[in-house]
Parts: structure tokens; C-alpha cells; sequence
């Protein structure tokens, strides 16, 4: 529950990793 706040606050972060490493993001987001 605490990765939601901290997606918000990584907000660019995330969409770079998103673009570099999807399979890495997706399970960090699903834990």
C-alpha cells in the first residue's frame, strides 16, 4: 500500500522505468 504513494511521487521515474523495465515495474506494482 505504501508503493501507491510512492508511484505518486516517482510519477516521471515511473515512466521511464515503465518504458525500461516494464517486467520490473509490473512486479513491484503487484507487490
Amino acid at each position: 500500500k505504501k508503493l501507491k504513494l510512492d508511484l505518486k511521487y516517482y510519477s516521471p521515474d515511473i515512466h521511464f522505468a515503465s518504458k525500461v523495465l516494464p517486467k520490473y515495474l509490473k512486479e513491484m506494482i503487484e507487490k
